[in-house]
């Protein structure tokens, strides 16, 4: 059994998924399954299931837990992820030098998390060294990273203070 907002525990892909797929309710089911249906219809959609057959919450919690191509982690999962774990996500891009624009409060949590968002398909974890240990979930970001975040999303990050 998983715990959300635990954050110091080690996950696996299937464990993300399950948090994920827990945090689709009743009432957030209509906007997530239309912006997938919208998705599907614009030629924009990732994913080897059909949006247009995902019914229930229960279909499309399914559809989140099987692995491989059938359904990828995207901003809608990564939302659902931050409110299951308590934590903000900072996404660098690749295409340009700057931060994906989200439109998320980046104080809401204690803890954040750096993803390097690749060719706008693939999400890859980013840690910070410090002496022999990866840092990648952060109380305290360093300097640099809260000035890149603060120019490009014009938020004061306020991530040391609690």
């Amino acid at each position: 059994h998983l715990k959300a907002g635990n954050i110091d525990t080690l996950y696996s892909v299937e464990s993300l998924r399950e948090l994920s797929a827990n945090q689709v309710t009743e009432e957030n089911f209509p906007v997530i399954i239309e912006s997938y249906r919208l998705e599907a219809e614009s030629f924009d959609f990732n994913g080897d299931w059909d949006p247009n057959e995902t019914k229930t919450v229960n279909d499309l919690q399914i559809e989140i837990l099987i692995g491989g191509n059938n359904f990828w982690g995207d901003m809608i999962i990564l939302q659902l992820l931050g409110e299951a774990l308590r934590c903000n996500f900072i996404i660098f891009r690749s295409d340009v030098p700057s931060i994906y624009p989200t439109m998320s409060n980046l104080n809401k949590y204690d803890k954040t998390i750096m993803l390097y968002y690749e060719d706008n398909i693939h999400f890859k974890l980013v840690g910070l060294f410090q002496g022999n240990n990866l840092q990648t979930i952060h109380k305290r970001l360093p300097k640099f990273v809260r000035d890149i975040v603060e120019i490009d999303t014009r938020q004061d990050l306020d991530l040391d203070l609690h």
